[in-house]
C-alpha cells in the first residue's frame, strides 16, 4: 500500500512509505526550493547551493569530498610504501625479500651491530629479526659473533658473498630514486634530500 508524504506541507507524490522514498521526496524539495528562489533571474542555481544528489542505491546524499591538506606524516609513509611496492616489481637480479634487502642493508650501515639494537631500529621484534638474520645467515650473506661486552648477546657481520647482493639493491634503489625526483633539478633534489635529513634530525633527536 501506498501513502502520501508530505514534507514542509507539501504533497510531493505517492511513493512507497519506506525510507528510501522519503529520502527521495525530501532530496526533489530541497532541489525544487532551491530552484524557486533563482526563477526569474534567468539563472539556474549556482553549483554550490544546489542540492547534493542522492543515490538510490546507498540512500545517501553524495556530496563532492573536499580536498584535504597535505599531512606530512601520511605522504611519508605513502611515498616509502610505494618506494617498497616498486622495489618488489624491479628486484629482478636478487632473490632477497624486501625484508631480507631492507635488513642486510642496515647491517652494511652499521655493521656489528647488536641484534637486539638492529631489531630497535627496524621496528621489528626480536624474534622476527632472528628468523630474517637465521636466513640472510644460510644465504651466507651474514654472520652472528658473540659480543665481547655481553655473553647473552650477538653481533652481525657482512661476509664477502653480500657485496654483489648489495650493489644489485643499489641499482634498484638508484632507478628508483631517479623515478621519484623526476622533474626536479639538482638543486630542487638536493633541497628536497636536505629537508628530509632535518625533519629526520629533529625527530630522531626528540
Amino acid at each position: 500500500m501506498k501513502g502520501y508524504v508530505f514534507i514542509a506541507g507539501k504533497d510531493i507524490g505517492a511513493y512507497p512509505a519506506t525510507v528510501a522514498g522519503v529520502a527521495r521526496s525530501a532530496s526533489r524539495l530541497q532541489q525544487d526550493d532551491t530552484q524557486d528562489r533563482y526563477e526569474g533571474r534567468g539563472t539556474s542555481a549556482p553549483r554550490c547551493c544546489r542540492a547534493p544528489a542522492y543515490n538510490e542505491q546507498t540512500l545517501l546524499y553524495e556530496r563532492p569530498m573536499k580536498r584535504q591538506p597535505c599531512n606530512l606524516g601520511f605522504l611519508v609513509a605513502d611515498i616509502a610504501r610505494l618506494m617498497r611496492r616498486t622495489y618488489r616489481q624491479r628486484q629482478q637480479r636478487s632473490e632477497l625479500t624486501v625484508a631480507q634487502a631492507r635488513t642486510l642493508v642496515h647491517v652494511a650501515r652499521r655493521e656489528g651491530v647488536r641484534q637486539v639494537d638492529l631489531a630497535e631500529t627496524l621496528e621489528v621484534q626480536p624474534i622476527t629479526l632472528a628468523r630474517l638474520i637465521d636466513q640472510l645467515a644460510r644465504a651466507g650473506l651474514v654472520e652472528r659473533r658473540p659480543d665481547p661486552t655481553d655473553r647473552r648477546a650477538y653481533l652481525v657481520y657482512l661476509t664477502r658473498a653480500a657485496g654483489p647482493q648489495l650493489s644489485a639493491i643499489e641499482d634498484v634503489a638508484a632507478s628508483i630514486r631517479a623515478d621519484a625526483l623526476r622533474g626536479l633539478d639538482a638543486r630542487e633534489a638536493a633541497l628536497v634530500i636536505d629537508a628530509l635529513q632535518k625533519i629526520h634530525a629533529n625527530l630522531a633527536g626528540g
